[in-house]
C-alpha cells in the first residue's frame, strides 16, 4: 500500500510473471485502477449498486463498466487505449 509507482508495478510484473510461468491465479486487491487496467489480465469490480462485474479490463471498458470511476468533470477516459487524460490543461 505504501510503495512508490516504480515499485507498485516491479511487484505487479513479478506476480505476473510468476502466474504465468506456475501456472497459479494471483488474487490481488487493488485501488489503483489505473494500473490494474494495465496489469490485470482479469477484473473483479464493484459496481455503485453493489453488484459484482468481472471480465478483461478490455471487455469491462468497452461495457461502459469502468464509467462512473472517471465521472469528474475535467477527466476523459480512452476506452480504446484504457487511459485517462485530464481534458483542460492548467
Amino acid at each position: 500500500a505504501f510503495l512508490d509507482f516504480p515499485s507498485k508495478v516491479e511487484i505487479l510484473t513479478l506476480l505476473r510473471r510468476l502466474a504465468r510461468e506456475e501456472g497459479k491465479a494471483v488474487l490481488l486487491s487493488i485501488h489503483d485502477l489505473e494500473l490494474a487496467l494495465q496489469m490485470a489480465d482479469r477484473l473483479w469490480v464493484l459496481q455503485r449498486d453493489g453488484s459484482l462485474c468481472e471480465g478483461t479490463p478490455r471487455d469491462l471498458a468497452s461495457e461502459g463498466r469502468l464509467d462512473f470511476f472517471f465521472e469528474a468533470h475535467d477527466l476523459h477516459f480512452d476506452k480504446d487505449t484504457l487511459q485517462y487524460s485530464l481534458t483542460k490543461h492548467f
